[in-house]
Formats: C-alpha cells, structure tokens, sequence
C-alpha cells in the first residue's frame, strides 16, 4: 500500500450555522502501480480530494498516510519534502509562468534545492522523453494544448515520483492530443508510477485497474461489469 485515505471530512461554512461537505466520510486505499479513475460532476469534491492527499489541503478531519505514516505526524518540513520529492501534481489549467521557456517551466519547482547543472540536465532528458526538445526554449503562449501538458507533465515527473496525481490532464485537449497524453500516463504507469486521475471523461474512467465515482463528496467504488 503506498497512500491511504481514511474517513476524510472537509467542510465549509455557508451562512450563519450552515455547513457544506466537500468531502465526506471518504475512505480510499492506493497501492503501488494503480491506475485509479475517479469521475464525477463539477463541484462534486474531486479535486479537493486531490488537494488533500497531496498535503496541499490541510484542514481535514480523518487521516491520510503515505508508506504508512499518518501526514499529522509530518512536521511541516517534512511534509513539504514527502510532497516535493514522492507526489507529482498535474493541473487541469497547467500552471505554467508566460514568462518562462519550457525548460524554465519544468525547473523552476525544484531550483532552490539541488544543483542547477544536474537540474538542467534531468530536464533536458524528460522533455527529450516527452518529445518537447524542439520547443524547449518556447514560452507557454507559442504552445499548443497538448505541448503545455507535456510541459506540466514533464515537471511533474522531474522530481521521479511514487505517484501522480491528474486533475483532468485531457479535459482542455483534442482527441487526438487527449489520446497522446494517455498513451504517456499510460507508458509511466508501466514503469512503475502509480497514477490517480481525476476526468469527466467515461472513456477515460475506463482506463487503469479501478474507477470510482464521486458526488457530493462521497466517494464510491464503480464495479466492473
């Protein structure tokens, strides 16, 4: 077992007494190498269960651990080392600076805390993986869709993560763009990465070992048919 997520809550205050669950009661094990889909309408708690499992959300009740220790027993430290160097993030609207190349892009996470020469190196390697080398010195407004995924993919992946978590990693893409960044997820979830994706896609949910559906922040198991 690599993550697990034990009777989260996560609620918000609406109005005078009134409290809204964003998340409730939600219970999930991951273990080493799932491919877990989770769909579910806008606004139903998926991204903010993303958030918390990775350390990003910290005001919960229940408890998340990853290689069996409880994040409460992080010190803050620590907790931002597990998630710098064991979590890879993958946003749905990218996250890149315009003022950066795509190189810079992929660095710039990790540039206070190793060597700039290795840094660069690792880089280079991953965009050449991910067929970027000839837009390495692009900025974010001369890329395509898919060019800018692979751009955040390729950061996500430069600290060599034990999983990645994707919050809607083809819902900006075309068909054939959507179908390229699967096909690499898909080709790192070989190699060993374990991935958790978040889509509203039912083609996508069906890809990896286990989907879920989320509503109103409760999370259940879809069983196969």
């Amino acid at each position: 077992m690599l993550m697990e997520a034990k009777g989260i809550q996560v609620t918000y205050e609406q109005g005078k007494n009134q409290q809204i669950f964003a998340l409730s009661n939600v219970d999930l094990v991951i273990n080493k190498q799932d491919w877990i889909s989770i769909l579910g309408p806008s606004g139903s708690g998926k991204t903010t269960l993303l958030n918390v499992l990775a350390g990003l959300h910290t005001r919960f009740e229940g408890t998340v651990e990853f290689n069996g220790k409880k994040y409460s027993d992080f010190t803050k430290e620590e907790l931002q080392h597990m998630r710098r160097n064991k979590i890879g993030y993958i946003f749905q609207d990218y996250r890149l600076f315009d003022q950066y190349t795509v190189l810079e892009n992929v660095m710039m996470p990790y540039w206070p805390y190793e060597n700039k020469l290795h840094l660069k190196s690792k880089a280079k390697e991953i965009i050449g993986h991910l067929g970027l080398t000839e837009r390495i010195d692009a900025l974010p407004n001369e890329l395509s869709g898919g060019e800018k995924q692979r751009t955040a993919i390729a950061r996500a992946l430069l600290n060599e993560p034990d999983v990645l978590l994707c919050d809607e990693p083809t819902g900006n893409l075309d068909e054939d763009n959507r179908d390229h960044i699967l096909e690499i997820l898909k080709t790192l979830n070989e190699q060993g990465i374990t991935i958790l994706l978040v889509t509203h896609d039912p083609l996508v949910g069906k890809l990896g070992n286990r989907e879920y559906y989320m509503r109103d922040g409760r999370l259940q198991e879809v069983q196969p048919t």
